[in-house]
């Protein structure tokens, strides 16, 4: 007989749904589900998608959780959560749907889940579909908690290498023929390379390549300092790193006139990062470094030394060369001197 174990609806007895298309959590394994979790349920946002009786979305909400969605594809179970929810009282914190699990998450349009129940039949594979749609759905909040039970710890990603990165296996373990793994997804690393590119140079294009090398995601910021006279306008500026980093699936450029601090929030990065090729250099980023974490303590700075093939360049020296009338293609990008040349510049 299945029951909430604790919480407003302590004691109430679930019916189970008619028929052979649902098989419940068994007892022992969902007492131990709640009981790894080991997390205040107090306002979280639950979804429950393969919901057979409903039992496992109806104890989170009689733990306080300040709802559950409920779906299952097949009439006998929705009309089973239906009751359930009746009887213990909590269908105003309750929304059953009767979709297709797949269908479910392409179309939900609510607000993202603090906590999911993934218990699909173990014969469908259906898990690793749900987790990608969720990801990609953004349907999980940052450091929510998905339940995944399964015939075998391998049939949660059945070997799909690039969706076992995209989660952190938080735990493991087998409760008689059921195996429950608890994963959250793992936050992706932004680095934020701020800079003038007036225009960007080999040298910036090494730092980039190496923090691609580092980084889930990379953005290239392209900033105006006060103390600065430009040669290049922000839009030429933006437009010859974009046109440099073109190739890098990872990278992508932004241009911004205001606070550094500010723009780290605003694109949720992990850190700055910052080429140095001195001890001059270094000296300087040290000092904005320490500026910039006075005014966000997240804003951390890596420093990345030059290759000593670039120890001597600087945009400096390209700027001197083009003052010239020449195109120093030894010392750009080749997409950038070709952009320049397309200005009347010659290559040198």
């Amino acid at each position: 007989m299945m029951r909430i174990i604790t919480g407003t609806a302590r004691g109430a007895k679930l019916q189970a749904p008619v028929g052979e298309h649902t098989r419940p959590t068994a007892e022992r394994t969902k007492e131990a589900v709640f009981s790894m979790l080991q997390q205040g349920f107090l306002g979280r946002r639950v979804l429950d998608l393969f919901g057979g009786s409903g039992q496992l979305g109806l104890e989170a909400v009689s733990r306080g959780a300040k709802s559950a969605v409920i779906v299952d594809s097949d009439r006998a179970a929705i009309r089973a959560i239906t009751e359930n929810a009746k009887h213990t009282k909590l269908e105003k914190k309750v929304e059953v749907h009767m979709a297709e699990s797949l269908s479910f998450l392409r179309s939900y349009r609510g607000e993202p889940f603090h906590l999911i129940f993934l218990d699909p039949p173990y014969h469908l594979g259906l898990m690793p579909k749900c987790l990608d749609l969720i990801l990609e759905r953004n349907l999980i909040t940052e450091g929510g908690i998905i339940v995944c039970e399964t015939a075998s710890p391998d049939d949660v990603s059945l070997s799909n290498v690039a969706l076992d990165k995209k989660f952190e296996v938080l735990r493991r373990a087998r409760y008689g023929v059921a195996h429950v793994t608890l994963l959250t997804p793992k936050k992706e690393s932004v680095a934020l390379l701020p800079g003038s590119y007036d225009p960007i140079t080999l040298g910036h294009l090494d730092i980039i390549e190496r923090a691609c090398a580092k980084y889930d995601h990379v953005v290239v910021a392209v900033m105006n300092n006060a103390a600065k006279e430009y040669m290049f306008s922000m839009s030429e500026r933006t437009e010859m790193a974009s046109l440099a980093t073109k190739d890098m699936p990872t990278v992508r450029v932004v241009s911004d006139e205001g606070m550094l601090v500010d723009l780290f929030d605003r694109l949720g990065a992990t850190v700055i990062v910052k080429g140095v090729r001195n001890p001059r250099d270094l000296a300087y980023e040290e000092e904005m470094a320490a500026y910039n974490l006075k005014r966000n303590p997240k804003a951390q700075t890596l420093f990345l030394p030059s290759d000593p093939r670039f120890l001597t360049l600087s945009s400096t020296c390209v700027r001197e060369e083009l003052g010239r009338g020449a195109v120093p293609t030894d010392l750009l990008p080749e997409s950038v001197a070709q952009y320049l040349a397309a200005r009347g510049m010659q290559s040198k």
